[in-house]
């Protein structure tokens, strides 16, 4: 009796990972790394705020970090960051992005991810899209280097 038992459960599993997982994994907040840009090392930066223009929420309030994540709008498709950091240096950091439709599985309905298409600071001597999608798991989307 057991053993049916356990070969129903077994049978059940399998097929409903045959399904595929319909799970939603779109998200609306990046992941922005600094790094240091002759040796490419992660580096902390002294951020005095950061603001995203049009917002009236300030992030990041006088903290010291090496990885800083923020808000995408999805009512929009370009936003602007300012980064204020505590030796009085300011960098904005501009981002376009578009969204893209994908099909996680052939049973699945459809989900929009927001997809990054460029990331721009005048003042910073490269910025890098390293993982255009932006998902709700923490991955670096962004490499900022000083």
């Amino acid at each position: 009796m057991k053993g049916l038992i356990l070969i129903g459960l077994t049978v059940l599993c399998v097929a409903c990972f045959e399904q595929g997982d319909c799970s939603d994994v779109s998200g609306n907040v990046m992941q922005v790394n600094f790094f240091r840009f002759s040796d490419k090392r992660a580096i902390g930066r002294e951020l005095d705020s950061v603001k995203l223009i049009g917002w009236d929420s300030v992030m990041y309030a006088g903290d010291s970090v090496s990885t800083i994540t923020l808000p995408v709008n999805p009512a929009v498709d370009e936003l602007r960051y300012v980064l204020y950091y505590k030796e009085a240096r300011i960098d904005t950091l501009h981002i376009k992005y578009q969204f893209q439709t994908f099909a996680l599985a052939p049973e699945c309905e459809a989900i929009d991810v927001i997809v990054l298409h460029l990331a721009s600071a005048k003042k910073l001597p490269d910025v890098v899209i390293s993982q255009p999608k932006i998902t709700n798991s923490v991955v670096e989307n962004i490499k900022l280097y000083f």
